[in-house]
């Protein structure tokens, strides 16, 4: 069950999903963490093998209704000046109603209080609806609907995945729907392996079509959850922006109450 004290949130920020050096590769990868070690010639391939053996979290086991999920984004602009770095507490409900709580860091020890946006049915999960889809053709569907307005490159159809995933919890059956959809996409490039601050092996998978915005998405080795998100402007901007899912889960709004009156103290 998802406790959100003060002290488990500040645990949380603390404990960023930092991954190994994002270095493009074009030969055979290795992933050391894999059990036993694997050898990938390409992108597909790899998120296919991890697809089939993903295991299941502890929150898969949780029979909450909300996901509950806690992001730290920190952008480093163009001329390589920081951004603030966001922390934000996301909520959502099965019938697409939410919360967001966010706080801005200027510097290590300036901060904004926290702001607080209540979103009414049907808003935060626009494009989807619930029960989500374990048929990656049926995803393939959902994201070509919720991507019609702006474009359907591989680029945009990753980044919906991306937002999904960092605001509804996954569980098993679904993280490997998105897996294998993942792999139907071109131009995709293994990145390598690493591990999180918490000791989680991890590994990197880079989208590029082209487009100006190149993503690269983090999972863990064993369980293919996403843990990091990285966007790089590769046209004029440059500019680089960074999402660690510090902490996802099912949970009860109960869970959430205490948490929640106390960041919200101080949001206007």
């Amino acid at each position: 069950m998802l406790q959100l004290s003060a002290a488990c949130l500040a645990l949380a920020v603390l404990a960023a999903a930092a991954v190994g050096t994002v270095t493009a590769r074009t030969s055979a990868v290795t992933v050391r963490h894999a059990a036993p070690a694997r050898t990938y010639l390409t992108a597909p391939a790899l998120l296919l093998d991890l697809a089939q053996n993903l295991t299941a979290t502890a929150a898969d086991r949780h029979a909450g209704p909300d996901s509950c999920t806690i992001l730290r984004r920190t952008t480093i602009h163009g001329d390589g000046s920081p951004g603030p770095t966001v922390t934000s507490v996301r909520v959502l409900h099965p019938d697409g109603s939410g919360l967001l709580l966010e706080q801005a860091h200027t510097n290590v020890t300036t901060a904004s209080g926290w702001s607080r946006t209540t979103y009414p049915v049907g808003q935060l999960l626009a494009g989807f609806a619930e029960p989500l889809p374990d048929d990656p053709n049926v995803l393939a569907a959902a994201v070509l609907m919720a991507t019609a307005t702006s474009g359907s490159s591989s680029s945009m159809q990753v980044a919906v995945l991306a937002d999904l995933a960092s605001l509804r919890y996954l569980d098993q059956p679904h993280r490997r729907t998105v897996l294998r959809f993942l792999a139907t996409l071109p131009s995709s490039t293994i990145l390598g392996d690493g591990r999180t601050m918490r000791g989680e092996p991890t590994i990197g998978v880079r989208f590029d079509d082209g487009t100006p915005t190149s993503i690269d998405l983090w999972f863990t080795a064993t369980t293919g959850r996403l843990v990091a998100i990285d966007l790089t402007d590769t046209g004029t901007g440059r500019s680089h922006t960074r999402t660690d899912l510090l902490h996802s889960a099912r949970c009860h709004p109960a869970d959430l109450a205490p948490a929640v009156t106390a960041l919200t103290a101080t949001a206007p």
